[in-house]
């Protein structure tokens, strides 16, 4: 139940948000990724495995949202719930993963509050604090959401600091 509720809940307002963790990981696929360095970028961070039916049944849309938005705007990272990266691999390329995937491991598990069910998604915002988190299969409708409001938000604070350099 809690699961339904948390996933129909919109992006916290941001006075109500919380810094992300720390997360530097090294992916099975496209090198290392820090989260510190996707600053100005909406980012999702999903836990998940190859034998989870709700999360084979979100991923197409990660791999379609990575296809939309340039790289400059958007990150999907990928955590997968596993214990054989050869597996996650073979799975990796048999549907066409776009985005950097890594190996869970205890310690990046517990940063993110104990992963009690999979899928679990969050949404980061530009400035690196977490604006959302889904537990359960979450359509893609809901991040395509949350990114366009995080990305107006982006573009309204951007403006609204020019305004104000431009004053002094």
């Amino acid at each position: 139940m809690w699961a339904i509720i948390l996933s129909l809940i919109a992006c916290v307002p941001k006075n109500a948000r919380v810094k992300s963790p720390e997360l530097s990981v090294k992916t099975i696929n496209m090198g290392e990724v820090n989260l510190a360095d996707q600053k100005g970028k909406v980012v999702i961070l999903d836990f998940w495995a190859t034998w989870c039916p709700p999360c084979r049944m979100e991923i197409p849309g990660f791999i379609s949202i990575k296809k939309t938005y340039p790289d400059s705007l958007v990150e999907i990272i990928g955590i997968a719930m596993e214990r054989n990266p050869m597996r996650v691999q073979d799975f990796m390329q048999k549907i066409g993963i776009n985005y950097p995937i890594a190996m869970a491991s205890r310690q990046i598990v517990s940063k993110f509050g104990s992963i009690q069910a999979i899928p679990t998604t969050f949404v980061i915002d530009p400035e690196g604090h977490i604006c959302q988190r889904y537990v359960g299969y979450t359509p893609k409708d809901k991040f395509i959401n949350d990114i366009e409001r995080l990305l107006k938000e982006r573009k309204t604070q951007k403006n609204g600091k020019k305004k104000k350099d431009a004053k002094n």
